[in-house]
């Protein structure tokens, strides 16, 4: 995203995993990788792609914006108290300044994004059996 502000920030991204949704269109795993340190970085670029993080209050409507200008579907309105910002770091690295040797940090991934993608499976597994009963 350029012209934001004064600085350039990139994001690199890959997406592990997708499921349909009936509310979002779909919802996707993906693993984001900053190669600047830009403030909100990962959450503005997100945004900016018609992809807001989910629980995202402050660039959600920049999300809905940037899909709205791209004839995708709207989002319905963030819900405040429904797990927070579902964005985690799960690993940093850095080169230690007095050893010079390369430090990685990794943390295991917070329960609450194994829940969500579940709860969207099995919505997902309840329409298909819902739209074939009804036809």
């Amino acid at each position: 995203v350029e012209n934001r502000g004064l600085l350039i920030a990139r994001t690199g991204f890959r997406v592990l995993s997708t499921i349909d949704h009936l509310h979002w269109g779909a919802l996707s795993h993906v693993e984001l990788k900053p190669e600047t340190g830009r403030t909100h970085q990962l959450r503005i670029h997100c945004a900016g792609l018609g992809c807001p993080i989910v629980g995202d209050d402050l660039y959600w409507d920049m999300g809905n914006e940037a899909r709205r200008q791209r004839g995708m579907m709207g989002l319905p309105p963030v819900r405040k108290g429904q797990g927070g910002l579902y964005l985690q770091s799960v690993a940093a690295s850095f080169v230690h300044p007095k050893s010079g040797e390369e430090m990685i940090l990794e943390a295991p991934v917070a329960n609450k994004f194994d829940m969500l993608l579940g709860r969207a499976r099995r919505a997902r597994e309840y329409e298909a059996i819902a739209a074939a009963a009804a036809a």
